[in-house]
């Protein structure tokens, strides 16, 4: 690719600006818990540098930024439309320790510094082959000796199917000029060979159109352009991807998506037959791409020469933090030995186990979120817990370490449980006067999407979008309560029940009162709370 595509990437980008928005398995404490489970002894990220590359308005990095004051942050952004939002919420927010730099990353150089933590999501795969290699050199040069660089791409296998219908979307839309009316006839075109193509659901065609036409329907007109109809769009294997980084000094350290590090949902069969197959764990991690279909990856690397250790246990947790929202079936623990207790997860998926020490630990995680608990804490608490349960006083902690250790890291790959490395400032307690903060506030008035301690966009509805302005610590819950029902009296918003609008004015302030205890609840639960 020449030069001329970069300057097609800066207008692409003015033509239908980057919804930016975080990316949890971006931000540094991720990357900093990884790496420390793998033998690396990353900076802390209380007092560390981080480089974003390729910040677009600052969705990532502003709010990493926010919460992490002692650390310095640094992005740099091609398109300057991005960097002037990006500056002025920076502004806006009083946000002291970051730097938004409008420039091409093929300038950067080690003038830069040397960064703890390197971020470069949604770039490589649509940027020119020169720039994706100067991405490897800025994260191999410019990476601390136990600095981490994280790197997302598009990747193959999963991506052939995807590049056909890229394909075939540009063939159609290209005859088009606006980008408004190119996504437009992109949509309506898949759309069209979707629907052309029949109904037959044991044609993998039908299947395949079937499943894009779904995705596209969910996705925004910016990401539909950016992620299908992009001037570049270069998916890479795995292997390929680790090749040239080793050629730039550095080895692949993790996945930051950490359960597809491990291959659980495959059956013993094929589990024994990979290990078979695989040399070492960029083999084996290529392997299991092929059995998933893999579209899309988020590649942890850091400099070769560290001594990771691949086989985990107990002893890696140390001094680390564990947090979990895990709910048991049924609201209650069956804390017996032996019987099987089903806890369910997040994201709709449930663990099962009848191991009572890990069932002890979750129902305190449980218990403590959204706050976390030294491992060492959770350790002590667990064998006092069990003592009391067995009934034998001298329970020491080393002979449960290890079942507890081990029994944590098979929650943390299924999702069950988070580790963190560090705590936050999170309020698990509903104030007499509650307050969010400066930057969840300004994300609402801006109508940007809300992101928590955790790094986590949190999703609201109408009511909570009208109720968080109000979270400055000066409002009481009869205060917003009051200011609420003036808003439904305006027609601001409007109050249901069973689906028809309220108009009893008694009926809509027990609904409001109602609201605003489930919606604190729920903002102290998601880490939005400080006050």
């Amino acid at each position: 690719m020449l030069d001329q595509n970069i300057e097609k990437l800066r207008q692409s980008y003015t033509e239908v600006p980057y919804h930016s928005q975080a990316y949890s398995n971006s931000h540094p404490d991720r990357l900093a818990t990884l790496g420390r489970i793998f033998n690396l002894s990353p900076a802390s990220v209380e007092n560390c540098r981080v480089l974003e590359l390729g910040c677009a308005s600052g969705g990532n990095i502003i709010p990493m930024a926010y919460y992490l004051p002692e650390s310095e942050f640094v992005g740099i952004e091609l398109n300057e439309g991005h960097v002037e939002l990006a500056k002025k919420a920076a502004s806006d927010l009083a946000v002291k320790n970051i730097q938004i730099r409008q420039g091409n990353i093929l300038e950067a150089d080690i003038s830069l510094g040397i960064f703890d933590y390197i971020i470069c999501h949604g770039v490589f795969s649509w940027v020119p082959e020169s720039v994706q290699n100067k991405i490897l050199s800025i994260a191999s040069e410019n990476l601390a000796e136990n600095g981490i660089a994280y790197i997302s791409f598009n990747t193959y296998p999963g991506w052939h199917m995807r590049e056909m219908i890229r394909h075939m979307m540009l063939y159609h839309s290209n005859q088009f000029d606006s980008p408004v009316e190119r996504i437009g006839q992109a949509r309506a075109f898949v759309d069209f060979l979707a629907g052309a193509v029949g109904q037959n659901t044991n044609d993998p065609y039908v299947s395949l159109l079937s499943n894009e036409l779904e995705a596209l329907k969910n996705s925004g007109d910016w990401y539909v352009f950016h992620d299908y109809m992009e001037v570049v769009n270069k998916p890479i294997y795995f292997h390929e991807f680790i090749d040239r980084a080793d050629k730039c000094g550095l080895q692949y350290l993790a996945d930051a998506s950490f359960s597809m590090m491990f291959h659980n949902d495959f059956s013993n069969e094929i589990n024994n037959t990979l290990e078979q197959l695989s040399h070492d764990i960029v083999q084996k991690e290529q392997y299991m791409d092929f059995l998933r279909n893999r579209q899309f990856r988020q590649t942890l690397l850091c400099k070769k020469g560290r001594n990771l250790k691949r086989m985990l246990d107990e002893e890696d947790l140390t001094g680390l933090l564990v947090l979990s929202s895990i709910t048991p079936e049924n609201g209650t623990i069956d804390l017996s030995p032996g019987q099987i207790q089903k806890f369910h997860v997040p994201d709709g998926k449930f663990i099962e186990t009848e191991n009572t020490i890990i069932k002890i630990a979750l129902k305190i995680l449980k218990q403590n979120w959204p706050k976390a608990i030294a491992y060492e804490t959770l350790l002590d608490s667990c064998v006092k817990e069990l003592a009391e349960i067995s009934g034998k006083e001298n329970l020491g902690s080393q002979e449960w370490k290890k079942e507890l250790g081990r029994g944590l890291l098979n929650c943390f790959v299924s999702g069950a449980i988070d580790l963190r490395s560090r705590q936050g400032s999170c309020n698990d307690i509903v104030s007499t006067k509650p307050k969010v903060s400066d930057l969840t506030l300004y994300q609402v008035s801006n109508r940007q999407s809300v992101v928590n301690q955790h790094h986590e966009t949190v999703n609201m509805d109408s009511l909570a979008l009208h109720l968080l302005p109000l979270l400055d610590g000066t409002n009481t819950k009869e205060d917003m309560v009051n200011q609420m029902v003036t808003l439904a009296e305006k027609k601001t918003f409007t109050i249901y029940q069973y689906d028809l609008p309220v108009n009893n004015l008694e009926m809509i302030r027990q609904s409001i009162s109602q609201s605003v205890d489930n919606i604190l609840a729920a903002l102290a639960d998601a880490t939005l709370l400080i006050a």
